[in-house]
């Protein structure tokens, strides 16, 4: 399977700064101007009758051999995707859909998504009646449409400051650690490496709990 979709112009998310956030939004100027982005984008899309849209946020970054992978797992994903996860984080244990893929039942984080069809024009509708952070809508309505990402993701947060929180995050893959895996929390300068034509990542990262967990 190819993922075929129009070049697209880049939307920015920082207008957060200048437009004033709605009566009642309780969820921060960063969520409402992330909102504000990727509604934005959908809408364009729709307007445009564009079928297909891939979504990168400006701080995504890519794991080595990233082509090479991305290309195993567009030929393993099934052909009726809704929407594919190229980096997110399972809120939900996904189930197996086939060699290096799964199928979402709550993937949040909008930092590297494909979508499609009906639910192109779903969460759309959603977004423009929801209030919240953007990923945490998208998530729970994944379970009625057919989404599946790379296991692992092949899509991460590459560190920098959050337009969200504010804070300065590391980057980041949301790759769980099995259940029984130990979990070791390390104070101290990470070294990063850059994939070529990538953001800086930093390998010590990658492994961490889904929002909500507690470690023993």
């Amino acid at each position: 399977m190819r993922l075929a979709v129009p070049r697209a112009g880049r939307v920015r998310g920082d207008r957060r700064r200048a437009v004033p956030v709605p009566e009642g939004w309780g969820a921060g100027g960063g969520a409402w101007g992330c909102m504000q982005s990727h509604r934005q984008v959908l809408e364009r899309a729709i307007s445009d009758q564009v079928g297909a849209l891939l979504v990168l946020e400006d701080d995504a970054c890519f794991r080595p051999g990233f082509r090479q992978e991305v290309e195993r797992f567009l030929a393993a994903a099934p052909d009726d995707w809704d929407q594919l996860m190229l980096g997110g984080q399972h809120m939900a244990t996904p189930r197996a859909a086939g060699p290096g893929v799964v199928r979402c039942v709550n993937c949040q984080r909008t930092h590297a998504y494909a979508i499609r069809g009906p639910f192109l024009r779903h969460l759309y509708s959603r977004w423009c009646a929801a209030s919240g952070h953007c990923d945490h809508i998208m998530g729970p309505m994944q379970g009625g449409y057919r989404v599946y990402a790379p296991d692992p993701f092949l899509v991460g947060q590459a560190q920098g400051p959050s337009d969200i929180s504010g804070a300065r995050n590391p980057a980041k893959f949301w790759v769980p650690p099995s259940a029984d895996a130990a979990i070791a929390l390390v104070r101290g300068p990470a070294r990063s490496w850059r994939p070529s034509g990538g953001a800086a990542c930093t390998p010590a990262t990658t492994a961490t709990r889904p929002r909500g967990s507690t470690a023993a």
